[in-house]
């Protein structure tokens, strides 16, 4: 069902109803072993799988009907590399795998469905990334929202490039994305309220997973601060040298 997370907050909702349903999956999931010795190459995998990720969705979005494309126009999106009989055999593998079991919740099926409440409009007085440029508090609102989507997406990204998050359930995850953004964007409390009866996770639950997420988050800004100063030091002796 598209978009399943935008209809009512009741409890007894159907979004809530497929909220339980996934939780109660993820929960009976087998255990990741992680003995594979292609794991230290998951972060590239992640990487080239959004890359055709984006591709097949342009493609669609350029198709005039919402058909499920074939593998010969698939394969377009790559240049034509592989032969018809390399994604069969990929397909199959993958099936096995997955046991035939292909309704496996992640992280990215509870995102949207906490994102809703990630923000709440009584948050916009606290949050330091507005001045006061502009006083319709709609507008705010919508910018803030698009600033805290940002970040739950960035952390997302993070938790599927780095294997010790494996180690936490799919929900966990989704609900740790949330509460590390409200702390980046300086949103108190990190894990609100509605957060909590939403996700069904209280904050002991996701505090190591969120500590994880901000660990790799100032690493980013460190390499990012790093790489500044860098080409400003470029810059400067260009500069100087002229």
């Amino acid at each position: 069902m598209d978009d399943w997370w935008s209809s009512s907050s009741d409890s007894f909702s159907l979004s809530a109803e497929i909220h339980e349903v996934m939780k109660a999956k993820e929960a009976s999931l087998r255990a990741w072993v992680g003995q594979s010795p292609q794991l230290n190459m998951r972060r590239y995998l992640v990487d080239w799988l959004i890359n055709i990720s984006d591709n097949i969705f342009h493609f669609v979005k350029m198709e005039e009907d919402s058909k499920v494309p074939k593998i010969s126009e698939l394969n377009r999106c790559v240049d034509n590399r592989f032969e018809l009989k390399e994604y069969l055999h990929i397909e199959l593998i993958l099936l096995r795998s997955f046991c035939f079991d292909l309704v496996i919740p992640t992280a990215a099926h509870f995102i949207d469905y906490y994102e809703t409440i990630a923000l709440s409009a009584d948050d916009l007085l606290k949050y330091k990334g507005y001045g006061d440029s502009c006083s319709d508090p709609s507008i705010l609102y919508k910018k803030a929202r698009l600033t805290v989507k940002k970040h739950i997406h960035y952390f997302l990204e993070i938790s599927l490039q780095h294997l010790p998050f494996r180690k936490f359930l799919g929900s966990q995850v989704a609900a740790s994305c949330a509460a590390a953004s409200r702390m980046c964007l300086d949103l108190k409390p990190c894990w609100s309220t509605a957060l909590k009866k939403r996700t069904g996770w209280v904050w002991q639950d996701i505090e190591e997973c969120v500590h994880m997420l901000i660990g790799f988050y100032n690493e980013d800004m460190e390499a990012e601060r790093e790489r500044q100063a860098l080409i400003h030091e470029e810059k400067f002796s260009v500069v100087r040298d002229s």
